[in-house]
């Protein structure tokens, strides 16, 4: 069996790149809920 360079895999960097992307906006939404609840909570 020849060992493939995962490097190459061009569908598996931008799926990899594609769920960062969908992480980054979940963690900034949840973060804007989490600041906007503290904040009217005085």
């Amino acid at each position: 069996m020849r060992q493939r360079s995962y490097g190459r895999d061009t569908g598996l960097t931008l799926r990899i790149m594609f769920t960062m992307f969908m992480l980054g906006i979940v963690w900034v939404v949840f973060m804007g809920l989490l600041f906007g609840a503290g904040s009217q909570r005085q």
